[in-house]
């Protein structure tokens, strides 16, 4: 008779997930000049030597802007549009 043949099937060491944790790799992505596997975290490839910028960056600081600018060309049209019907 083994050791452990008198524990129940609910008493036997549960699976805990480190494993799982442990096997994972560093998320990865390919450069978009070279198409070779960097971190996806890399600001500049170590095997082309290009920047590597964040997806939608330049799109995303372009709207930021977008709305600011419209606000304030409106608000000039009207200011000028008021001063010149007040003559």
């Amino acid at each position: 008779m083994r050791r452990d043949d008198h524990l129940d099937e609910d008493e036997w060491p549960q699976e805990n997930g480190f494993e799982d944790a442990f096997d994972e790799g560093p998320d990865e992505t390919p450069c978009p000049a070279c198409g070779r596997m960097v971190y996806e975290d890399t600001p500049k490839c170590p095997y082309c030597g290009e920047w590597i910028a964040p997806a939608g960056s330049a799109d995303q600081r372009s709207r930021t802007w977008l709305w600011p600018i419209v606000v304030v060309a409106l608000i000039l049209l009207i200011l000028v549009a008021w001063h010149g019907l007040a003559r």
